[in-house]
């Protein structure tokens, strides 16, 4: 209703009965203004123009990101092999850590968790494990760094060889040429298929049989991916975010904001993202300036009923621009948050958690030993005893943890000896030198301070225990008398990481080559330039066979028979053999290197094969042969093989 004036000045009431008076009198807006009809046609049209040209920009940016998923440079990963995926072989077991989780992923109906030194476990939907997906079921190794699901494949994600695809009961292997080149990080589907994230082949996505990069995003060390229907976000390792939105990719870094560029995780939020640094999280609007909006190291980023969480380096789990809700997980690293099959997850390197009827419930795993990464194994009349890189000490009985021994100076475990003469095991560490009896019962230490560096290798020279320096040439240890040599005493360098004995003189192999002592003087010493060594480097010695085997880090191997050296390099090629990992098996020499599994040497023939299949990982760390077993310590796990399963993989 609306108020006139009458001509005698008095007002009157007037109710309009449709739109003629609308049409014939002006009209006011909210703010007073008057607007005619034909000034509101024009901002309709101008408004449904606006709507139709945002919405045409959306559709030709996406379209434009599908063309550069099209297109592209063949990148280096291709279809290696394809197998089916087996039962484990007789003979072989493995004693594996599953509890530093990293990616999940879902499919009919089955959860897969991976791991990143345990494989995959499998859980069903009432999330119990009901099985394993390892080296000995057909995987190249167990070092898992992702997981995703495109069309009716679940794709696998190794540490150092690529790619696997699990389709239809069969493992298909991607690698490539330079097989740990370019590791794969980080993996997301798309409407164009999978997009595969690299350390520094950039960004590829699957086309046939092989990968190609994807234009604008080649040449990136790849952290972390997300898309979002219209966009690629990128984050990198020292670049911040890139954000391809059509063909030209937009970087996001200092200049805009971010603080950081090495970047963890990021989370597309409809008209902005977040980004997870060590920093803090960043949020990312549409002009593409970035504003610190949670401090902190933050690691992954994900929504929990609703609401945006950040996984932290050490503090768990908290909550992104709300106050009011406190940390949860807290003492936890987190690697990453996921919500799939209905569930939201988060991976810890202490297990994944399942949020469930409002609180973490962790999952079970499968896991035999608490630290996967194995640098020395013994076995004595107790039982097995495994070194770890940073869970100290190991007493396996019968396939199973009977007793783990850490502490501050027993953490990081380079060599172990079972002194027989004394019934004790000795432990080289980072620390120094420790004493335990049989039983994993400590007796004593000797500090690197005293000993004047960490222990890399031990062996008994007659009455001396002998103790390879990393950092301080060699010590004889003769009850509670110690006596040092160094580089003044003639050692050809202080570096020394292995020592054996060899007609009753004792060798140490250095990082400047071996030397030689008779006693306690230096007689001899050789090195790559001055004799055929394959390299400076000797990391493990061994003697078998009548010959004193050295192996080296980048030469192969080489043996010392008759007072002369013969490299074995054109035999072995340039692997590197791993601190300590040289074992004797009958005739044969078995060698444990960073990246070719074990090598095995006949060593009247000097053939040689390498077995990669099967093992947790290919970086052999430790080598012991006992009875009837070969026990194979790797950064993924200890491999124990009956020698009647082991006897036909012979050269």
């Amino acid at each position: 209703m609306r108020r006139v004036i009458k001509e005698d000045g008095s007002p009157r009431s007037v109710t309009p009965q449709d739109g003629s008076l609308a049409g014939e009198r002006m009209q006011k807006d909210s703010g007073g203004r008057r607007w005619r009809p034909r000034q509101l046609f024009f901002l309709l049209f101008l408004l449904v123009s606006a709507t139709a040209i945002c919405l045409i920009s959306a559709w030709h940016s996406a379209e434009l990101v599908l063309a550069s998923l099209k297109k592209g440079e063949t990148g280096r990963l291709k279809l290696s092999s394809s197998r089916p995926v087996s039962s484990p072989a007789e003979g072989w077991k493995v004693w594996l850590s599953q509890k530093e989780t990293v990616d999940i992923a879902f499919r009919e109906n089955h959860y897969f968790l991976a791991t990143a030194r345990g494989g995959i476990i499998v859980y069903d939907q009432n999330l119990k494990p009901v099985q394993q997906i390892t080296s000995l079921e057909g995987l190249l190794e167990n070092a898992v760094t992702a997981l995703t699901v495109s069309g009716d494949t679940l794709w696998i994600a190794l540490k150092h060889y690529g790619l696997v695809a699990l389709c239809e009961g069969k493992i298909l292997s991607y690698t490539s040429p330079a097989e740990t080149e370019y590791p794969v990080s980080c993996l997301t589907d798309s409407p164009e298929g999978l997009l595969v994230g690299t350390m520094g082949d950039g960004v590829l996505k699957l086309s046939g049989s092989s990968f190609v990069r994807v234009a604008g995003l080649s040449g990136l060390r790849v952290r972390c991916l997300a898309y979002d229907q219209h966009r690629i976000l990128v984050g990198t390792d020292d670049r911040g975010v890139i954000q391809l939105q059509g063909r030209v990719p937009v970087t996001i870094s200092v200049r805009e904001g971010l603080s950081s560029l090495t970047v963890f995780d990021v989370l597309a939020c409809g008209d902005y993202f977040l980004v997870a640094t060590a920093e803090g999280v960043f949020r990312v609007s549409h002009d593409r300036q970035a504003r610190c909006v949670l401090e902190g190291f933050s690691t992954a980023l994900g929504q929990i009923s609703g609401t945006v969480w950040a996984g932290t380096l050490m503090a768990g789990l908290r909550p992104v621009g709300v106050s009011s809700f406190p940390e949860q997980l807290t003492g936890q690293r987190i690697n990453r948050i996921k919500t799939v099959g209905g569930r939201t997850f988060v991976l810890t390197d202490d297990g994944a958690y399942v949020w469930l009827d409002r609180h973490w419930e962790r999952l079970p795993d499968l896991s035999s030993i608490p630290s996967g990464f194995i640098t020395s194994v013994a076995e004595g009349s107790r039982g097995l005893y495994a070194g770890t890189f940073e869970e100290g000490l190991l007493l396996l009985e019968d396939g199973r943890l009977r007793k783990q021994v850490t502490n501050e100076e027993l953490r990081e475990v380079n060599c172990l000896f079972l002194d027989e003469d004394s019934d004790q095991l000795l432990v080289g560490t980072g620390s120094g030198l420790i004493f335990l009896n049989l039983d994993g019962k400590w007796q004593g230490q000797l500090t690197e301070e005293i000993l004047g560096g960490s222990v890399s290798g031990l062996c008994r020279y007659g009455r001396y225990i002998a103790c390879a320096l990393s950092g301080g040439g060699v010590c004889l240890l003769e009850g509670k008398e110690l006596f040092n040599l160094s580089r003044f005493q003639g050692l050809v360098n202080n570096h020394a990481y292995s020592c054996c004995v060899f007609d009753s003189l004792l060798y140490i192999g250095t990082l400047g080559g071996v030397s030689v002592l008779s006693g306690k003087k230096v007689v001899a010493s050789f090195s790559a330039p001055s004799s055929p060594l394959p390299a400076n480097w000797v990391t493990a010695l061994y003697s078998c066979s009548g010959a004193l085997y050295a192996g080296t880090y980048g030469g192969g191997l080489a043996c010392f028979s008759d007072g002369k050296w013969e490299s074995l390099r054109q035999k072995t090629g340039s692997c590197e053999v791993n601190n300590n990992a040289l074992a004797g098996y009958g005739d044969y020499l078995l060698a444990g290197t960073v990246r070719h599994g074990l090598l095995i040497l006949d060593t009247k023939s000097h053939k040689c094969s390498y077995i990669r299949e099967g093992l947790p990982s290919r970086n052999v760390t430790a080598v012991l042969v006992r009875g009837q077993r070969l026990y194979l310590g790797t950064e993924c796990g200890l491999a124990c093989i009956e020698k009647d399963a082991f006897q036909p993989l012979l050269p």
